[in-house]
This record gives C-alpha cells, sequence and structure tokens, in this order.
C-alpha cells in the first residue's frame, strides 16, 4: 500500500491558479459544430507557487519536493478548492535574497489516477 504525503506548507499571498477544460469539437460544413467534454477528467488545475522563508523554513519544502521530484503525487488543497493530488511540473527554483532569507518557486499541477 502506498502513503500518499500531504503537501501542507502555505505560499505567499495571492497564488494565481489556472483552470483549464479540454474538448472534443467536429466542426461541420454548414457552420455547425459540435463539442463534447474530452473524458471524465477534462478540468485540470495548475498553480505556479512562491515561498519565502529563512533555510530552516525552505529546506522541508526544498526536501518534500526533492522526494517526489515530477513523477509522485501527492495531496494538496489549492485556495478555494478541494484536497487533490498533484505534481511537481519539471522543477522548482530555489533564490537566495540575502539576510539569510529564501524564495523557492514551483508549479503544482493536478495529476489523475487510471
Amino acid at each position: 500500500m502506498t502513503v500518499v504525503e500531504i503537501f501542507s506548507w502555505c505560499p505567499r499571498k495571492n497564488p494565481r491558479g489556472d483552470v483549464r477544460f479540454r474538448a472534443l469539437k467536429a466542426q461541420f460544413g454548414d457552420g455547425y459544430s459540435q463539442d463534447a467534454e474530452d473524458g471524465i477528467n477534462s478540468r485540470s488545475e495548475t498553480w505556479p507557487l512562491e515561498f519565502f522563508g529563512t533555510e530552516s523554513e525552505i529546506l522541508p519544502i526544498k526536501a518534500f519536493l526533492d522526494r517526489h521530484g515530477t513523477w509522485k503525487g501527492f495531496l494538496w488543497t489549492p485556495p478555494m478548492g478541494q484536497q487533490a493530488v498533484f505534481l511537481m511540473e519539471q522543477g522548482y527554483s530555489p533564490v537566495p535574497i540575502g539576510g539569510g532569507w529564501f524564495t523557492l518557486t514551483v508549479t503544482f499541477k493536478q495529476k489523475f489516477k487510471p
């Protein structure tokens, strides 16, 4: 049995999510078109996030992301949403900003299980 970890850190204020829908479209010669939902998971979300803190606050986030890479899903609750499985998209960017403070940016994308 696989245990799915929960990502529980809070990002900086005002994250901007991106909700996309997939649809199928059949275009007919007389100008008529027919549209339909593309599969059972036609709605997906991505969330670019930024975290700010000291090294001791950012390192556990970095360790969590390193454990999961871009292939292992985790539970996360997006703003105004319900807890779901997400993946890290591509990687993350840690930036030292001076005085012992750091930012870490990462994008989460929703994952669907078969």
